[in-house]
């Protein structure tokens, strides 16, 4: 069985459990076993965190469509001719710039 947690009155001389708290989820009252509770059960938290990245997860998605944000689905841009590290010589570089950029046809 846990411990009931307890909380003090202004006077200090009785205690009384953490027992007025609301499900965040699904609205139940219920018993706190400690302080920074929010659901009643493990299921409301893990149903409330799924509904909660969902929630991100359309957002990010909206602001993907309408052009706000840009996707970072995809780590690499472009066919290899840039790569996660620098080319040890600056002409290298520049050329695999120029080559991805005529690929990309911005110039």
């Amino acid at each position: 069985m846990a411990a009931v947690q307890y909380k003090f009155k202004e006077d200090m001389s009785t205690m009384e459990p953490y027992t007025d708290y609301i499900c965040k989820y699904c609205g139940k009252p219920f018993l706190k076993k400690y302080r920074t509770e929010k659901y009643c059960s493990d299921e409301c938290r893990t149903k409330a965190h799924q509904d909660q990245d969902a929630e991100y997860q359309r957002k990010k998605r909206r602001l993907i469509h309408n052009g706000e944000i840009i996707s970072n689905e995809r780590k690499y841009v472009g066919t290899g001719y840039l790569s996660h590290r620098k080319q040890e010589k600056d002409e290298d570089e520049h050329a695999a710039i120029r080559k991805e950029m005529r690929r990309l046809k911005l110039i």
